[in-house]
């Protein structure tokens, strides 16, 4: 059996060949599908993907952004990073696709019997779950000044509420609870004074 593969490197370049045991090419490794993958020879950054599905679009693919950090890039932009937190790192999220009428996944999975999700934004960002026009916010939690804001189908975003009102005049204690639920946008608060 020969010690040798047949590859392509650049496109329209002569054919070379490379030991199965290993070697060194110069240049780019493609296929001859006009859409196929390619391996770019040269350097990767988070806006510079070197793994490329379809060699027609070079600038979307697999990139590495720093030491031990990978990142998927589209249209020379990095969209996406991966990262692991250390070597011991043993739970991580698992993005499972659905059949029709079915919903799609996302789960944390590990060696621990019970793990947490955590979804942060930056800074004082907001982190949004939107409705599927994505744009009807159904809940908003953002940390503002060190406190943390929350707020419900599109309300702004406000700290924990203080209740006041004598418990012996439940009334006024009533009205602040429902303005309170309001301004978070738990409820609409259409009552009126007695």
């Amino acid at each position: 059996m020969s010690t040798l593969s047949r590859i392509h490197r650049q496109p329209h370049a002569t054919p070379s060949f490379l030991r199965k045991s290993g070697g060194q090419l110069t240049g780019d490794l493609w296929l001859s599908n006009a859409a196929g993958p390619t391996l770019l020879n040269e350097a990767a950054s988070s806006i510079n993907p070197t793994v490329i599905p379809n060699r027609a679009d070079p600038d979307t693919g697999i990139a590495w952004k720093s030491s031990d950090i990978l990142a998927i890039t589209s249209g020379g932009v990095e969209i996406v990073e991966f990262r692991s937190t250390s070597a011991s790192t043993v739970n991580s999220w698992q993005f499972s696709g659905a059949t029709s009428s079915n919903k799609p996944t996302l789960l944390a999975v590990g060696t621990d019997a019970n793990i947490s999700l955590v979804i942060s934004a930056k800074a004082a960002g907001v982190t949004e779950i939107c409705g599927g026009d994505g744009a009807s916010i159904g809940f908003s939690v953002s940390r503002v000044s060190s406190a943390t804001r929350i707020a419900f189908f599109g309300a702004g975003a406000s700290i924990k509420a203080t209740i006041s009102g004598a418990r012996n005049d439940p009334e006024a204690a009533l009205a602040d609870l429902l303005a309170e639920l309001a301004t978070k946008g738990l409820i609409t608060n259409s009552t009126t004074a007695s």
